[in-house]
């Protein structure tokens, strides 16, 4: 039996192997922020992670969180990206008031 493999049946196959390798890599940090000090601060935080590095901002939760601190979550592609280079660039961004942000790291 001889099998006839056609040209739309190798692009299907492509694709799906591309679709699932991104799917795979794709990854979401939670991260606990210091430095959220004026109304300003959440679009400054935001907006300057995302002009920095390729990421997309999830989720930013003020408010009701189990630590008390505010919450970030960021996708990113954890291929290209590691946890260690979004705190980073988080620590390198201003606030408008003139305080830096940081990541949290331990116990109140």
């Amino acid at each position: 039996m001889k099998y006839k493999i056609t040209q739309e049946w190798l692009a299907l196959i492509t694709c799906l192997l591309i679709s699932s390798s991104s799917i795979a890599a794709a990854s979401i940090e939670v991260f606990e922020i210091e430095g959220l000090t004026s109304p300003a601060s959440p679009k400054a935080l935001t907006s300057q992670l995302t002009e920095r590095l390729d990421v997309k901002v999830v989720n930013l939760n003020l408010k009701n969180t189990d630590t008390g601190w505010p919450q970030l979550s960021v996708e990113f592609d954890s291929g290209s990206l590691s946890r260690s280079d979004i705190e980073n660039a988080i620590s390198e961004i201003e606030d408008p008031a003139g305080h830096m942000y940081k990541v949290h790291q331990g116990p109140m």
